[in-house]
């Protein structure tokens, strides 16, 4: 039996003409073909490692490791076509620094990750430059969840004499 296109044809019409409807609706909604612009890796990365970290009933240890590897695999994935090492260095900072400010407690395992990955380890210099960006943004994102705001101790606009602004100035009278 042959299968004529009239027939195959209707038989498309039917099967998916209800979604065309829904498809220009939406299209329609969307502005036009306006997409939303796509989360960047460090945001996807972050939102990874914090996931991890929060899963329930997982040992430190298992998920010191899953954040590592994932945190390997997204530096690798983001730098495999870059080919100035000023530029590896710079996406894979960048990389690391969110994971260690979105899960501080894991800033050993992420430096370890990241160092030990042979594109980074043969640059000059960067597994020294890697290991102090991660160490500060760690301990600002643990300063931070400690007070609460900002790493300098203080809940943003706020000044700790006279509950005035953070930009404001205080001028004290002298003798």
């Amino acid at each position: 039996m042959k299968i004529r296109p009239v027939f195959a044809f209707i038989s498309l019409c039917i099967a998916f003409g209800p979604f065309a409807g829904t498809v220009a609706t939406s299209h329609a909604q969307q502005g036009g073909g306006s997409e939303a612009p796509a989360p960047s890796p460090e945001s996807t990365l972050a939102a990874r490692v914090k996931e991890i970290a929060a899963t329930p009933g997982l040992s430190r240890k298992e998920k010191s490791r899953r954040i590592a590897a994932a945190v390997r695999e997204a530096v690798i994935d983001a730098t495999k076509n870059l080919t100035n090492p000023d530029e590896v260095l710079s996406v894979a900072t960048d990389l690391a620094t969110a994971a260690a400010q979105a899960v501080p407690n894991f800033a050993g395992a992420i430096r370890d990750a990241v160092v030990n990955i042979p594109a980074i380890a043969n640059i000059n210099g960067a597994v020294a430059k890697l290991q102090t960006a991660i160490t500060t943004a760690a301990a600002a994102a643990t300063a931070d969840n400690r007070t609460g705001g900002t790493s300098n101790g203080q809940k943003p606009g706020q000044n700790s004499e006279f509950g005035g602004n953070s930009g404001d100035v205080v001028v004290s009278p002298s003798r």
